[in-house]
């Protein structure tokens, strides 16, 4: 669940992320593609290298990994990862992941108020989406 959630997390990273404020609206609690912003290696980014053409990749690297490209060049790059497939990646992988982690665990637990949540914490993991 771990580690479906980090990969949800820089999914939602990547997006954007927001939340109720209590007076009727949204604060972003992730704005979009802070990581990217910073040159971290994110794994819409790591999908990505399987997913794109090796040109492809490099130049996108060459555009995020020291932490200075402009807003453009950012959200290019966003979409570059949505539209190859390499964030559709990720959220398969981590449904993937939640579901092989709960499957032997299914059979051995009582249905149960605590069992009923941990696998409702595996379903937020992947399921967290932006507003």
């Amino acid at each position: 669940v771990g580690l479906a959630f980090q990969i949800s997390d820089d999914v939602a990273d990547l997006r954007g992320l927001s939340a109720p404020d209590g007076d009727g609206g949204r604060d972003a609690t992730k704005h979009m593609a802070e990581d990217l912003r910073a040159g971290k290696v994110t794994m819409p980014l790591a999908h990505a290298v399987a997913l794109l053409p090796s040109h492809e990749i490099t130049d996108l690297w060459h555009t995020v990994r020291d932490g200075e490209a402009d807003e453009a060049a950012i959200a290019a790059a966003a979409t570059k990862l949505e539209d190859c497939g390499a964030v559709a990646a990720c959220v398969e992988e981590s449904r993937s992941r939640v579901d092989q982690a709960w499957k032997p665990l299914h059979d051995l637990l009582p249905c149960t108020w605590a069992s009923i949540m941990m696998r409702a914490l595996g379903a937020y993991a992947v399921h967290r989406e932006r507003e």
